[in-house]
């Protein structure tokens, strides 16, 4: 009955724990003014690409997280999302940077404001 009891608040605290973790975690990003402020859904657009039936989207929420998803269009303009990706982002003074689970490997990307479009640091066709 003691090992039971001791086993059982064993548990509780390892709980309580990971609660209050998440929490601080949770706490902080929401406290990141620019999370909120630049928090919604983006399209990529690439300046170099000719018109395509194919569009990137990017969703930024307010705690942190993101996810990308690449939605091909059809002629009747009916779409569907053909593949995604989920990661978190951070935010700082003009600047995002966006990391994703990838087959291989995390995928990130910076995009900061330039002329008020947020444009990637990596490749300059891209912007937000």
């Amino acid at each position: 009955m003691a090992t039971e009891r001791f086993l059982l608040t064993l548990i509780l605290v390892s709980i309580l724990v990971a609660c209050e973790a998440k929490e601080k975690i949770y706490t902080e990003k929401t406290e990141n003014f620019f999370l909120k402020e630049y928090s919604g859904s983006y399209s990529i657009e690439i300046s170099d690409l000719k018109q395509s039936n194919e569009k990137e989207h990017l969703v930024l929420g307010e705690i942190g997280d993101a996810k990308w998803m690449l939605i091909i269009y059809d002629n009747m303009g009916d779409s569907k999302i053909f593949s995604e990706k989920t990661g978190y982002w951070e935010a700082s003074n003009q600047k995002i940077t966006v990391t994703l689970s990838g087959e291989s490997g995390p995928i990130v990307e910076s995009f900061s404001i330039k002329n008020e479009i947020f444009l990637s640091d990596l490749f300059n066709s891209r912007s937000l």
